[in-house]
């Protein structure tokens, strides 16, 4: 219900922002700020762990905002200089929440502790130190316009703000200083709010990290640098179209138009390869239009893209995560991982003959290199186990059909499938046959040889039996694992970018012959 009433307000935004920009009318640019606000709050309340005093703390949040909204509106409180003391003061409000702690992204959080109390007083004053800074160099070194120099004090205290409130909050503390360095905007400018959306557009990356399973961006990966390149440049390329002499408003959308179309390929472009694009490759994207915010704070499209960036990231990004391999992940690593630090059960507990259940077993894979891996997943495995008495006397036949192998991409798959790679025309099936088995600290080895396109090598895979359990009357053993193959080592041809190094983990129900 809470992601149906981002997307309403969202999409509100962009359409009035739309109409604000053609029409020149700036008497609802305000307003939509407040909205924006509002959905980095809803999003930022979704990441918090479940906790009954959300609602209160997200209407508190919400308050803070339109309060000031609301006195704003009254040349009284703007004469006051509002725009610091009154933020900071209304933000003592917070205490009302109480000493109890919130838990958000393994951040411990209380708003009767310093660390967050003080984040409004940053937010509030961010402009207020740039006007300082910018008239004591003025001075001294005697500028003609304040203009570059506003800039750049902009930056500077942009990300000095950004990392004492990650470092205070995560991305928690980012958002308190957005927030506040916009209820103080309203106080002054119009342009002074660009900022403050640049500090609310990074606070919204934990939710997209989480679409995706990952903690932070890697800026060293080649797509995410040129996410963030590309961040820059379309807000910088925007400002230069809405500065146009001639048909600035129709050059500006044609221009947007392009930039839409450009963050859309951005994350799909994942489908066809993973070191094309996909939502990390777009959190480097949301960065870099956030620091083209503040570059160019008289930013006259900051809402409108702003929201479309929101639109597009939710909206195209859950089509590029593929459900079927989360699953297949769950289903694996919650009884790998989880198990890691356990030991295996004694084979000794089950000693017979079973066979492998097909539609219960699965293994799970990934090649490649950071921010460019692929990964991919194998059912339908079938084969018999005899467990021995004596454990190193027993015996494993496993037998993987080829054509099980997805990577959940229809074109991708089809390519392996041909002479280069798995010649599935000509083996069909690859082959895992155990040698022996020894015992280990924490789980057994199996030594055997794994074949595979004709050629065939050892193979040391390590296991552990984890569970029985009994399901419709049929009684169930469970076996994970992992190891890892060279694939050039079977006659693929080498390639560093795709990764050679195939690393693999496995989850087996066997159940007695």
């Amino acid at each position: 219900m809470q992601i149906t009433f981002i997307y309403i307000i969202l999409c509100l935004v962009f359409v009035l922002s739309i109409f604000t920009f053609v029409s020149g009318k700036s008497d609802i640019k305000r307003v939509n700020g407040v909205f924006l606000s509002i959905a980095a709050t809803l999003i930022l309340i979704d990441q918090f762990q479940e906790d009954e005093r959300l609602f209160k703390l997200q209407v508190l949040l919400i308050s803070f905002v339109l309060l000031h909204f609301f006195l704003s509106r009254t040349e009284f409180f703007k004469k006051l200089h509002f725009g610091f003391i009154g933020v900071a003061l209304t933000s003592l409000f917070f205490l009302l929440i109480g000493p109890d702690v919130f838990h958000y992204n393994n951040f411990d959080i209380s708003f009767n502790s310093w660390n967050v109390w003080i984040l409004p007083f940053i937010g509030a004053g961010i402009w207020y130190a740039c006007d300082f800074v910018a008239t004591l160099f003025s001075q001294f070194v005697g500028f003609e316009t304040r203009n570059s120099l506003e800039q750049v004090n902009l930056l500077f205290f942009f990300a000095l703000s950004l990392f004492i409130g990650s470092f205070l909050a995560a991305s928690f503390g980012v958002y308190v200083i957005g927030i506040s360095a916009l209820a103080s905007s309203f106080y002054r400018k119009e342009e002074t709010s660009n900022i403050a959306f640049s500090f609310l557009l990074i606070s919204t990356l934990p939710f997209f990290s989480k679409m995706i399973g990952m903690q932070s961006v890697d800026l060293l990966v080649a797509k995410n640098v040129e996410g963030l390149c590309l961040g820059i440049a379309g807000v910088w390329f925007l400002q230069i179209l809405s500065k146009s002499k001639a048909n600035a408003v129709i050059f500006s959308l044609i221009g947007f138009f392009f930039h839409l179309i450009l963050s859309i390929l951005l994350i799909l472009a994942f489908t066809q390869k993973a070191g094309f694009g996909g939502v990390d490759a777009y959190m480097a994207f949301i960065i870099g239009t956030a620091i083209g915010f503040v570059s160019f704070y008289d930013f006259a499209l900051t809402h409108v893209v702003f929201s479309s960036s929101l639109l597009i990231g939710m909206a195209f990004g859950p089509m590029i995560i593929n459900k079927e391999l989360i699953e297949q992940k769950e289903v694996i690593l919650q009884n790998s991982n989880a198990k890691s630090n356990v030991k295996s059960l004694p084979l000794e507990d089950i000693v017979g003959s079973y066979k492998i259940d097909p539609y219960k077993s699965s293994v799970l894979f990934k090649l490649g290199n950071t921010g460019d891996i692929t990964e991919g997943c194998i059912t339908s495995l079938s084969g018999d186990i005899v467990i021995n008495k004596d454990i190193a006397m027993s015996s494993f036949n496993v037998v993987i059909p080829v054509d099980s192998l997805t990577t959940f991409n229809s074109m991708r798959d089809e390519s392996l499938m041909e002479k280069n790679y798995f010649f599935r025309s000509k083996f069909p099936k690859m082959r895992y046959l155990v040698r022996s088995i020894k015992k280990e600290m924490d789980y057994y080895l199996l030594n055997g040889n794994f074949t595979m396109i004709g050629v065939s090598k050892p193979l040391p895979v390590q296991m552990k039996f984890i569970e029985t359990k009994t399901t419709d009357g049929i009684q169930r053993h469970i076996l994970v694992g992992k190891a890892k193959i060279d694939r050039t080592k079977f006659g693929m041809t080498p390639d560093s970018k795709e990764g050679n190094i195939v690393d693999f983990e496995f989850r087996v129900e066997i159940t007695e012959i």
